[in-house]
């Protein structure tokens, strides 16, 4: 199926490969294909700088709900990363150490479990952060600084 949505540079390169390797497209198997499309458009340097990226991955100023896409599609360039206790790892590696510790304190098993976790504690600290009372609006605050220290040293006096 692939084959027949190619259009320009590489349809042009697969009727090449074709004619050149005289391949019959009716047996080209999805593996067969997608060797030679890597080959011809995913240099090695290309997964060396995907895998540095997966392995660079911080939430920084991400949204949690990005940072689990992004880390899912960068996932794919380390196909050495097999079992989900190194995939819960590495992705908890990604997190603040506030959410991290509260995730491995539940001890995930699957990165899905460590995901849907993490999404929790992001929704959680974020509801926390919304509800927090601004200190410039606290009444009592400093907002009233300069008037009260004024009233002070009308109050009592310079005594210099």
């Amino acid at each position: 199926m692939a084959i027949y949505n190619l259009t320009g540079k590489a349809d042009i390169w697969w009727q090449d490969v074709k004619r050149v390797k005289n391949i019959k497209e009716k047996y080209v198997t999805w593996t067969t294909f997608k060797n030679y499309f890597k080959r011809k458009f995913m240099s090695e340097q290309y997964y060396e700088e995907k895998e540095k990226e997966f392995y660079d991955l911080k939430l920084g100023s991400m949204t949690m709900k990005e940072l689990c896409s992004k880390f899912l599609s960068l996932l794919r360039y380390v196909p050495y990363l097999i079992d989900e206790k190194s995939k819960v790892q590495r992705f908890l590696s990604c997190l603040l150490f506030t959410f991290k510790d509260m995730i491995e304190y539940d001890n995930p098993k699957t990165l899905e479990e460590a995901m849907r976790k993490a999404n929790l504690c992001y929704e959680r600290s974020k509801q926390r952060r919304d509800n927090r009372p601004n200190w410039k609006t606290k009444r009592g605050g400093n907002s009233n600084f300069k008037e009260k220290n004024s009233n002070y040293r009308r109050d009592f006096g310079n005594n210099s």
